[in-house]
């Protein structure tokens, strides 16, 4: 394996060996605390932008197969491990991770204490970075880290939204309207097995072309970037939440919801980005673990017209929203999953219970 570092912008060099393609990655560095599930972060559109450096430090050791992906692509422009594992054992495995990053063009770095390198980023905040193969000069990847504009300052959601509506996979029940910011499959599935059909709309789609579609109701899914770039999409969202529709915000969806209904979002130092957040929902003293992945944070103001009813156990952060005029609008940070027992995660039961009555 040849050399490859991580430049970060603030100067810090982190040597380690080649694990994917040859080249250079530029974007947001942050740090993944999973365990298990690199595939599904691989996949996942909110991840977009950014180098994920996973503090497990064993990643591959049970292969990728063609069923757990949460979209077609790979959306980390890089990722830094500790040990990667060229070998797999797993029954539903079909190829290995290095064999996967080479065939999506992942340039990907191994041999990183990685877990160092949370430390940093939870200490100095989550910062541009390069990640580059071969015998390259740490000076001048030290000057191009800090000259590489941010990933936040693209347009992520049109590099993952669909070109064109997506209508459902030949299930019927009540329609749920998606516009798609970076949908995971996972959600998709867990509606239809709500007993729900699905049809998925560009970010660039107007609220009447939404309505078009006469759904029961309207999602607002998770995606990736800086919600305050979306000011195109705050006028649509606004007029779905005066549809007399529920409307359903996951992720970066809540945060626009949120900002829609007047809150603020700001970014975070360090982001969240694992399976293992504690959230509360206001008045109730049970608690649930989450999983989690954004770099931006809402806040709501007094003035809002919505109302904080979730919140982070760790830092105290805003969670989860409720329109103050309609119950029926709501949003959640986290991402809804299924339980043990493969039971739709509660958020979307309750969105389904709305739409349905």
């Amino acid at each position: 394996m040849e050399k490859a570092f991580l430049v970060l912008e603030d100067g810090t060099v982190f040597e380690g060996r080649s694990c994917g393609v040859c080249g250079e990655a530029f974007g947001e560095v942050i740090f993944q605390t999973d365990v298990v599930g690199y595939q599904e972060v691989l996949t996942s559109p909110s991840y977009r932008g950014q180098i994920v450096a996973f503090t497990y430090p064993l990643i591959g050791n049970y292969g990728v197969n063609s069923e757990d992906g949460e979209s077609d692509g790979v959306h980390p422009r890089g990722l830094v491990l500790k040990e990667m594992s060229a070998r797999y054992s797993n029954f539903r495995a079909e190829k290995s991770l290095p064999e996967y990053l080479r065939e999506h063009g992942v340039v990907a770095v191994c041999g990183v204490d990685t877990r160092a390198l949370a430390v940093h980023l939870r200490d100095r905040g989550e910062m541009r970075g390069v990640l580059s193969t071969g015998e390259k000069d740490p000076g001048e990847l030290r000057k191009r880290a800090k000259e590489v504009p941010s990933a936040y300052e693209e347009d992520l959601i049109s590099q993952v939204t669909p070109p064109e509506v997506q209508l459902p996979r030949g299930k019927t029940g009540p329609l749920v309207a998606v516009m798609d910011f970076g949908m995971r499959r996972s959600l998709v599935d867990q509606l239809e097995s709500l007993g729900c059909s699905v049809s998925r709309l560009p970010a660039s789609s107007s609220a009447r072309e939404v309505l078009g579609l006469k759904p029961a109701g309207v999602l607002l899914s998770p995606g990736p970037g800086d919600p305050a770039r979306a000011q195109n999409i705050l006028g649509e969202v606004r007029e779905l939440t005066g549809s007399g529709l529920p409307v359903l915000g996951i992720g970066l969806g809540h945060q626009l919801l949120g900002l829609a209904l007047g809150g603020r979002t700001k970014r975070m130092s360090p982001g969240h980005h694992g399976s293992n957040q504690p959230v509360r929902e206001a008045g109730k003293r049970q608690s649930r673990i989450t999983a989690q992945s954004h770099s931006f944070v809402l806040e709501v103001p007094a003035e809002a017209a919505c109302r904080a009813t979730h919140f982070n156990l760790n830092d105290h952060s805003v969670e989860g929203i409720e329109s103050q005029a309609d119950p029926r609008i709501f949003s959640v940070q986290f991402i809804p999953q299924r339980d043990e027992n493969g039971n739709p995660d509660p958020v979307l039961r309750k969105f389904v219970e709305s739409i349905k009555k």
